[in-house]
């Protein structure tokens, strides 16, 4: 068994999560964003949420490369030691799941990454980072 794992069945049964997959929740004073990618569906949805603002719906088919660095980002956060202290901001928060059948990978911080601050967990600020830019494209 992988370790920092823990069973699908023990986390909110809120959270949408797809069999092979990563999921990344964040929310701010003023939005919210939720992407999921299904690695077995090879898709990314994202849903933003932002004050005074039409919500942002919007899915698409990942690449191979694409849906591979992804994953590879989310397992190296899954594997990974922290190192130091996570940065912590009041009006921030994020959710990493990381997916693998029964098994699920989660972390959360407030935030996990931060622009400009030190982490204490580099690979998991890295799959954000990683899985926001993909949102975003």
């Amino acid at each position: 068994m992988r370790p920092h794992s823990t069973s699908r069945a023990k986390l909110d049964p809120e959270v949408k999560l797809p069999r092979h997959g990563l999921v990344l929740r964040g929310w701010s004073l003023h939005a919210e964003l939720t992407v999921t990618i299904d690695a077995d569906a090879k898709t990314l949805h994202a849903h933003a949420i932002s004050m005074n603002q039409p919500d942002d719906d919007r899915s698409r088919t990942l690449t191979d490369d694409e849906l591979s660095r992804l994953m590879a980002a989310g397992n190296a956060a899954w594997d990974e030691t922290p190192t130091g202290p996570m940065p912590h901001a009041t009006d921030l928060r994020e959710d990493l799941y990381v997916a693998d059948g029964e098994r699920v990978f989660y972390l959360t911080g407030r935030p996990i990454s931060a622009l400009g601050m030190p982490t204490g967990r580099p690979a998991a600020s890295n799959a954000v980072a990683a899985i926001t830019a993909a949102a975003h494209r």
